[in-house]
C-alpha cells in the first residue's frame, strides 16, 4: 500500500471527502465526528478554506483515497534560524487508528510516511531549511527516539534533536544538490 501527501483543501472537495471518511469512521465506532480531536479539527478545518502557499492542511493519502493521516504544516522564518522553518502542528491519524485496534506495525507505518511526506514538503512545495515536527504523545516520541540514531547518521540531515514535545531536524542543503 503506497501513500502520498495531498494538499487539503475545501475549494477542490477534498476537505469534505476526508471529513466524510472520518466521519464514517467515528460512527463505525459509536463516535461523533464533531466530538473528534476538538484541539485539532477545527484548527485543520480553517486552515482548509485557504489556498496559501506558505501553509497548508495536508493529508495521507492511500492509493485507493483513503485519508490514514492529516496535519497542518507552515514554512516561515523564526527567531533563532537561519532559513526557512517548516512547522508541522495537529498530527492526526484518522478514526480507525485511534479507535481501531491494529497491530504496531500498521501504526508505525503510517507515522514514518507521514514524517517521510511532510519531511519532503520542505524540499518541495514549502522549501525550508528546517523541520520542527511536533509530537502529539508519548508513543510518538517514542517512536522518534528509537529511530533519533538513523536520523543522525542519514546524509539527509545536518542536525537532529528532541526537545520536549518537538524533533528538530536541519536538512542537509548539499544532499539536495547531489
Amino acid at each position: 500500500m503506497e501513500h502520498h501527501l495531498i494538499k487539503v483543501l475545501t475549494s477542490d472537495g477534498s476537505w469534505e471527502r476526508l471529513a466524510e471518511q472520518w466521519g464514517r469512521q467515528c460512527a463505525d465506532y459509536g463516535e461523533d465526528f464533531d466530538g473528534y480531536a476538538l484541539d485539532a479539527i477545527p484548527v485543520l478545518r480553517d486552515l482548509a478554506v485557504d489556498d496559501r502557499s506558505d501553509a497548508g492542511v495536508f493529508g495521507l493519502l492511500r492509493e485507493d483515497g483513503t485519508f490514514d493521516a492529516v496535519c497542518q504544516a507552515n514554512s516561515t522564518h523564526l527567531p533563532g534560524y537561519t532559513g526557512k522553518v517548516l512547522r508541522v502542528r495537529h498530527l492526526l491519524l484518522s478514526p480507525y487508528f485511534d479507535f481501531g485496534e491494529y497491530p504496531i506495525e500498521d501504526y508505525v507505518k503510517v507515522l514514518a510516511r507521514m514524517f517521510a511526506r511532510t519531511v519532503g514538503l520542505a524540499k518541495s512545495d514549502l522549501r525550508s531549511e528546517h523541520v520542527k515536527f511536533h509530537l502529539r504523545s508519548p508513543a510518538d516520541r517514542q517512536f522518534f527516539e528509537a529511530t533519533i540514531e538513523v536520523f543522525e547518521n542519514a546524509t539527509e540531515f545536518d542536525g537532529v534533536a528532541i526537545r520536549g514535545s518537538w524533533l528538530y531536524l536541519t536538512l542537509n542543503q548539499a544532499a539536495d544538490v547531489a
